[in-house]
């Protein structure tokens, strides 16, 4: 069997320079010393796993090293191995994968893991081999050739969930396209093992709910099959202005080049950057809501306003402009001092500018912004008065 027929379509990600070159090796290796898995289990994992079903990649360090025990599926078991004999990785991925803290009737429980992969999970380790009782001898060995399939595969497939498992896998983390696919990084099941803990059940809702997200950049999510419209404005010397309108059906194969022009995500857009639609554009409503709070009519805010106005423009824009602020963050479910980044409008020319989080005491005595797309809804909002405030000789 030649290695295109073995592999079928993972030849298209795999390096076959550096595949034969690994296989030369861990060759001499089998010959000279007991290795694990087994030399027919080695490649076993992309048996399983077709790469056009590919959802999901989980990586770890390198098999188990003790005789007959791998099989070259990450973290599974022979399917003859007594429940409690399992290894100590599987037991904690078997107990977090089913959340013994959710009452259950009856579980079945693949410890072979196999049934994960035929369901789209690549499960590797970091090296494929490993001399007998010598865990991390094969690292360096296939190192590159690891190297290699992560970072052909993610970029030759796309919005796939890479799953690294201690800090060896984690190492590859720079081979991984990240703005096309999504990365989590979790400690190695042995880890929780020995030191007695539990590993998150969230992990696998994570996972879950990364497989196949892609967004269009207005927050909507984008199915596989999907048809996007796009219209373009066309101006015609003899007919004059018009319209082109393109149909595409998001596909497999379409996907990269939808992500590469920026017209769909596989991150979820932030909730606000959106829609001017969502949000009241008259001043009038704003300063309506600073008078429901002082409990004053509208009229004598506006005179408050001038008042200010006349003294400190930059006084009376920022009590607007923070009214505004809070209007825009009611978009999201938590406080504003989670946000990442925090924006402002500078009061010296009126530009949107980063704020440095570490200098913010608390966020009640200025207008912040958790994205430049609601910074410049507000400028958007407020621009009669930013006009005026930034015109020549103000």
């Amino acid at each position: 069997m030649t290695l295109d027929e073995y592999f079928e379509d993972w030849m298209k990600v795999i390096d076959r320079t550096e595949l034969n070159n690994v296989m030369a090796k861990v060759g001499q290796e089998y010959r000279r010393k007991p290795l694990c898995p087994a030399q027919s289990d080695v490649f076993r994992a992309f048996e399983l796993c077709p790469l056009n079903d590919l959802k999901v990649v989980m990586l770890g360090q390198d098999p188990y090293p003790q005789k007959g025990v791998a099989t070259g599926v990450l973290f599974g078991n022979r399917k003859e191995v007594d429940e409690d004999n399992l290894s100590p990785s599987l037991n904690v991925v078997k107990e977090a994968a089913i959340n013994f803290e959710v009452p259950h009737y009856c579980i079945t429980f693949d410890q072979t893991l196999e049934s994960w992969a035929k369901q789209g999970i690549l499960m590797i380790n970091s090296a494929l081999t490993v001399e007998m009782n010598r865990i991390g001898s094969h690292v360096m060995l296939w190192r590159p050739f690891i190297a290699k399939l992560l970072k052909n595969l993610s970029e030759y497939n796309t919005a796939i969930v890479y799953v690294l498992f201690g800090r060896q896998a984690q190492t590859f983390k720079p081979y991984i396209n990240d703005r096309f696919n999504h990365i989590i990084e979790i400690e190695h099941p042995a880890y929780f093992a020995r030191s007695g803990t539990k590993m998150p059940h969230q992990l696998f809702i994570d996972i879950s709910n990364k497989v196949k997200e892609i967004y269009l950049t207005n927050g909507k999510e984008v199915q596989i099959g999907d048809t996007l419209t796009k219209v373009s404005k066309v101006v015609d010397p003899f007919f004059g202005e018009g319209a082109v309108v393109q149909h595409i059906v998001v596909t497999k194969d379409i996907l990269p080049k939808l992500l590469e022009a920026g017209i769909v995500t596989t991150t979820k857009p932030a909730k606000s950057a959106v829609v001017e639609s969502e949000v009241p554009m008259e001043l009038e409503y704003y300063i309506q809501k600073i008078a429901e709070r002082l409990g004053w009519k509208i009229e004598k805010v506006y005179n408050y306003l001038n008042s200010v106005d006349t003294i400190l423009p930059a006084a009376a824009f920022s009590m607007v402009l923070r009214e505004v602020a809070i209007e825009l963050d009611k978009k999201y479910e938590d406080h504003i001092e989670k946000s990442p980044e925090i924006y402002v409008i500078s009061m010296l020319d009126g530009r949107i500018t980063k704020a440095n989080k570490a200098h913010i005491k608390n966020y009640r005595n200025f207008a912040a912004f958790r994205t430049i797309e609601d910074a410049k809804i507000a400028c958007r909002i407020t621009r009669d008065i930013l006009k005026e405030m930034f015109k020549s000789g103000k």
